[in-house]
C-alpha cells in the first residue's frame, strides 16, 4: 500500500504540479526548481524516519538550494513570472521527495525494489485514468487519448529503468535514460502536428 502511495504522490501529483509549473514558468525555470527534491528529502526523512541528516545531506541539500537561489537572484526578479508557478513547481519538488521517503519505507517491509516500482506504476497510472474519467465523462475513456497512451508507454519505459537498474547496475539505466528526449520530442511532434 505504500508503494502505491508513493506512486501516486510522484505519477499523478508530481507529475501534474511539473506540467502545470512548465506551463506557468517556462521549461528552464520548471527544470530548474525541479532540482529540490533531495532538499524535501531531508526534512520528509526526518520526519517519517526520525532520521538526523548528516553533514553531507545538509550540504547537498544547502548546494541544491544556493545553486536555484543564485539563478533566480534577488527575491525581486521573481515577479517575471506568476507566483503560482513557483509554488506548483515547489509542490512538484515536495511530492516527489514525500514518494522517495515512502519508498524508502515500503522497502523496509517488502525489500523488493522491482515490485515497489511496479505497484507505485499501476497506481499511478490508475488514478490518472480515473480522473481522466471523471474529467471527460465516463463514456470518453482517457486511454483513447494519444497524450494518455504516450504516459503508459513512459511509465513502462521508467518500470524497464529501475528492473535494469536493480539487475544491471546503474550505468545501463542511465542509457535508457537519455532516450527520454528523443522519446519526448517524438511525443510532441505527434500532439502536436497539424
Amino acid at each position: 500500500m505504500i508503494f502505491a502511495f508513493a506512486g501516486i504522490f510522484s505519477t499523478f501529483f508530481g507529475r501534474i504540479c511539473l506540467y502545470r509549473a512548465t506551463e506557468l514558468l517556462g521549461a528552464v525555470r520548471a527544470s530548474l526548481l525541479r532540482r529540490l527534491p533531495p532538499v524535501f528529502a531531508v526534512l520528509f526523512a526526518f520526519v517519517i524516519f526520525g532520521s538526523v541528516p548528516e553533514w553531507r545531506d545538509v550540504l547537498g541539500g544547502g548546494i541544491v538550494l544556493a545553486g536555484v537561489l543564485l539563478y533566480f537572484g534577488p527575491l525581486r526578479k521573481l515577479s517575471t513570472a506568476t507566483p503560482l508557478g513557483y509554488l506548483v513547481a515547489i509542490g512538484f519538488a515536495a511530492f516527489y521527495a514525500l514518494a522517495y521517503c515512502l519508498r524508502s519505507l515500503g522497502l523496509e517491509d517488502i525489500p523488493d525494489p522491482a515490485l515497489g516500482t511496479f505497484v507505485g506504476a499501476m497506481a499511478g497510472l490508475a488514478w490518472l485514468w480515473l480522473s481522466g474519467c471523471f474529467q471527460n465523462g465516463l463514456r470518453k475513456s482517457p486511454l483513447r487519448s494519444l497524450s494518455m497512451r504516450v504516459h503508459w508507454a513512459f511509465r513502462m519505459l521508467r518500470f524497464a529503468q529501475s528492473a535494469a537498474k536493480f539487475h544491471c547496475g546503474p550505468y545501463f539505466p542511465s542509457v535508457g535514460g537519455a532516450a527520454n528526449v528523443p522519446y519526448a520530442a517524438i511525443y510532441r511532434s505527434m500532439k502536436f502536428r497539424k
